[in-house]
């Protein structure tokens, strides 16, 4: 289900974020317990890091992968800022 299969809501708003896709990511990222504990510990390790998405993204290998639903991780229509901003939120 979820973005890919209903491309017509791939760049509208969606449960409150930018777009599907980004709120796809973030919920992978928060709701799979192994992704979500590596993350927080990314996060711990780079406290001032701007760009933080990029450096979990990086750190868990998932440049280049899809979450389970099948959007991409480095999808261009993802709002970095985002999940940046979700990412600091989990740890803090």
């Amino acid at each position: 289900m979820f973005c890919i299969d209903y491309p017509q809501i791939m760049n509208k708003r969606y449960n409150g974020w930018k777009n599907c896709a980004t709120w796809n990511v973030a919920f992978w990222l928060q709701n799979d317990e192994n992704l979500y504990r590596m993350a927080c510990d990314t996060v711990r390790r780079y406290p001032r890091e701007r760009a933080i998405y990029s450096v979990v993204r990086e750190d868990l290998g998932l440049f280049g992968t899809q979450t389970p639903d099948g959007v991409n991780y480095n999808d261009p229509s993802l709002s970095k800022e985002e999940l940046n901003s979700m990412l600091r939120e989990l740890v803090s």
